[in-house]
């Protein structure tokens, strides 16, 4: 069976360019007030890199694991499906053979997150090839693939 990819961790950039937001902002007001302006930059530069330092770090990690053979996978039928609410901050959750999988859209991690309400590719009876991390709060989905009709 052929399969499409869905999923695959990315790096994502605007928390630390959030920071480097930050340090533009401080460097503007340093212009009429510098101690306040001097503290926006330096926040901001720490902000950009421990957060660059931290999600690079994971995507890293991440990534890795998407493409080692060695990465535990399983192939099956998603079953036992929940949708996340539109309206709420609840959990999606399903069962492919005996591994189950919970996550929310609401909580951004490097792993797969995206629930059925906000665009998810993930439905009852859909075909798939998952490659996930065991962790201590569940399944981290590091690699969705799709069966092709």
């Amino acid at each position: 069976m052929n399969y499409s990819l869905v999923f695959q961790p990315s790096f994502d950039f605007r928390f630390p360019l959030f920071g480097l937001a930050l340090a533009v902002v401080g460097s503007l007001i340093a212009a009429y007030r510098r101690d306040v302006g001097y503290g926006l930059v330096g926040a901001g530069l720490i902000w950009a890199l421990v957060t660059a330092a931290f999600l690079g770090k994971e995507y890293y990690v991440l990534n890795h694991a998407a493409r080692d053979p060695a990465t535990p996978a399983v192939i099956g039928t998603v079953e036992e499906f929940v949708a996340e609410p539109m309206d709420g901050h609840s959990e999606e959750s399903f069962r492919v053979g005996d591994q189950r999988f919970v996550y929310s859209s609401f909580n951004h991690t490097g792993g797969f997150h995206q629930g059925r309400a906000r665009g998810g590719p993930i439905h009852q009876g859909l075909p798939v090839r998952i490659g996930y991390l065991p962790t201590e709060s569940g399944n981290l989905i590091v690699k969705l693939e799709i069966a092709l009709k």
